[in-house]
């Protein structure tokens, strides 16, 4: 009888797709840009008349657990946390042209 004999690829052998893409070293920049950018946004949210700025959990549920008369805070939560995802956007994208401008090499 004949033997079959099973050749199995090892993924470091598989040269033919295409390259991995990789970030550039841009990845650090960025994540620190979302990260000023969540704490830069945090601090700058809206604040209530007699209360001051919602908490953190607060903001984070967008109000959902509010109840009685602190519904009423409902709408300043929702806007607080679209202030946090604005801000976390803006620092991401800063971030991004920040390693964009400065990883150019001199002559480009």
């Amino acid at each position: 009888m004949a033997q079959l004999h099973v050749r199995r690829s090892n993924s470091d052998d598989d040269t033919s797709g295409p390259p991995p893409r990789t970030s550039g070293g841009r990845t650090v920049p960025v994540v620190a840009g979302v990260v000023l950018g969540l704490v830069v946004s945090f601090l700058l949210r809206p604040s209530v008349p007699l209360t001051g700025q919602l908490p953190l959990g607060i903001v984070l549920t967008r109000g959902a657990t509010l109840r009685d008369l602190d519904a009423l805070l409902i709408p300043v939560a929702q806007q607080s946390f679209n202030y946090l995802l604005a801000g976390g956007v803006v620092g991401g994208v800063g971030g991004l042209l920040f390693a964009q401008f400065f990883s150019r090499k001199p002559g480009q």
